[in-house]
């Protein structure tokens, strides 16, 4: 999400500038310099929420669903502490 901001910010500066060296009204060059930024912002969470899907139909791992694999608090993660936990009294 910060970095569809990021990217929307650097695109509204380009349009607008550009606008701005073709002498278009002043209005119509925010206007259209703001939808940029929306237009990024938006693609940003779009491309997030669809991410998911993209994983489950091409069964691939991504960097997003490692970290939520890797979630200490998923009963699986929380069992196997435990028993790490228990095997490493029972050898010291």
């Amino acid at each position: 999400m910060l970095s569809g901001l990021y990217v929307g910010i650097i695109n509204f500066l380009l349009v607008y500038s550009i606008n701005i060296l073709n002498n278009t009204i002043y209005t119509q060059a925010l206007y259209s310099s703001f939808l940029v930024l929306l237009n990024s912002i938006v693609s940003a969470i779009f491309a997030i929420g669809v991410l998911p899907v993209f994983e489950q139909i091409f069964d691939t791992l991504t960097p997003i669903k490692l970290l939520e694999l890797s979630n200490p608090n998923q009963i699986l993660l929380k069992n196997y502490y435990l028993k790490l936990q228990v095997h490493t009294t029972i050898v010291f």
